[in-house]
């Protein structure tokens, strides 16, 4: 793929250091392709059992400071680079996936935790399923 056929950037966060590292590099990135960014943030669904009786609203909550927290780490890291936000509920790696989908994205930039050995058997990786998964 020529440079000239990278226009759109996806940079999914987490708002962890690793995430914030693939976002200064997808900033300095963009400009040298003249691509836009869209950040992008998912709240996971809480599955909780029924006995708990938990009537707030926890995902709300997380969309609500999800959007505030997004809104401004683009504004702190993106300068004049043409960006938009998303926030959305469901499985990361697949919401990763979709929105490049969607979207149209020529380039996906994300950070990893990097876990390894049990960490990693437990946890698995998002970035991983992302790079299997994505178009």
């Amino acid at each position: 793929m020529e440079s000239a056929d990278i226009n759109k950037i996806l940079v999914p966060t987490d708002f962890s250091e690793p995430a914030l590292k693939a976002l200064r590099y997808a900033t300095g990135l963009a400009p040298r392709l003249q691509a836009s960014l869209t950040l992008l943030y998912v709240v996971e669904p809480a599955i909780y059992p029924a006995e708990l009786g938990i009537a707030v609203n926890i995902e709300g909550d997380l969309m609500d400071r999800g959007r505030e927290e997004i809104t401004k780490l683009s504004a702190q890291e993106c300068g004049a680079i043409t960006t938009d936000t998303e926030v959305l509920t469901g499985v990361a790696d697949l919401k990763i996936v979709e929105t490049a989908e969607e979207r149209g994205v020529d380039m996906i930039v994300m950070g990893t935790h990097g876990h390894s050995g049990l960490a990693h058997v437990l946890l698995g990786s998002t970035a991983e399923r992302v790079v299997r998964k994505a178009p």
